[in-house]
């Protein structure tokens, strides 16, 4: 014989103790919202040199009608795709960036007044990281005898960045906690516990769009420099009782 036993209200039970539980987070938060307190910015940053580049690369061509230039241009992104590959570039680090096909107009106008159309352009770019960042003058002198005719958005990077990231957010944290307590001291008041923490991530520094190709330039110089890895953060500590 089963005997289920119903326990009257337990739901309700249940629904009121979350009910609890918000108010008294709204309240702490309300309390901390009120709570006298000083607020500082603070900044870390990481110098590191990079060791990868990330770019892009590809082929823009022209013909009179649109098989003819796509033709034309998978071909000369087959053989970057190739280059790639045999360069040890892993499929991972290759992705496509974007492909467009264009119509080519006249500039002068027929009798209608339209401008007629005299070709088409197919362009078609590829992303690439580059892991092998002493080989990347090689690799764009490469790309460009294979027919890359477009290559831009160079940017460098770290393999590492998060583990550089974490020593900018403490050096950042140090940052401000000298502040605040600084300011403690003028203003003749002790430094409390953390209130708030809000974290502003910068973008990644880059190059600005690269270079055109149409010919073999011999090794491409190249200078990457170094990274500032840099955290930016605001904190807020509690004011304590007078020191």
């Amino acid at each position: 014989m089963n005997v289920r036993m119903m326990i009257p209200g337990s739901r309700n039970a249940t629904l009121l103790f979350a009910l609890v539980l918000a108010v008294l987070w709204v309240s702490r938060a309300a309390i901390a919202e009120d709570m006298p307190s000083i607020t500082v910015h603070g900044t870390g940053s990481v110098e590191a040199r990079p060791d990868m580049a990330i770019f892009s690369a590809g082929a823009v061509s022209r013909a009179e009608s649109v098989a003819t230039a796509l033709a034309e241009n998978n071909e000369t992104v087959a053989k970057i795709l190739a280059l790639a590959a045999v360069s040890g570039i892993a499929a991972a680090d290759l992705q496509t960036g974007g492909i467009s096909i264009h119509p080519v107009f006249e500039e002068s106008r027929d009798d209608a007044g339209l401008p007629a159309i005299v070709g088409h352009n197919v362009a078609n770019m590829v992303v690439i990281q580059l892991r092998n960042l002493d080989g990347l003058g090689d690799f764009l002198d490469k790309l460009a005898a294979v027919g890359a005719n477009e290559i831009g958005d160079i940017r460098f990077a770290v393999s590492n960045r998060e583990t550089l990231l974490q020593q900018a957010r403490r050096r950042a944290v140090v940052d401000a906690r000298s502040k605040a307590a600084l300011y403690a001291e003028e203003a003749g008041v002790t430094l409390g516990r953390v209130i708030r923490i809000s974290e502003i991530m910068p973008s990644s520094p880059h190059w600005e769009r690269g270079m055109a190709m149409n010919k073999s330039f011999g090794a491409v110089p190249v200078a990457a420099g170094s990274l500032d890895i840099q955290v930016s953060l605001t904190i807020s500590f509690a004011i304590g009782k007078p020191g």
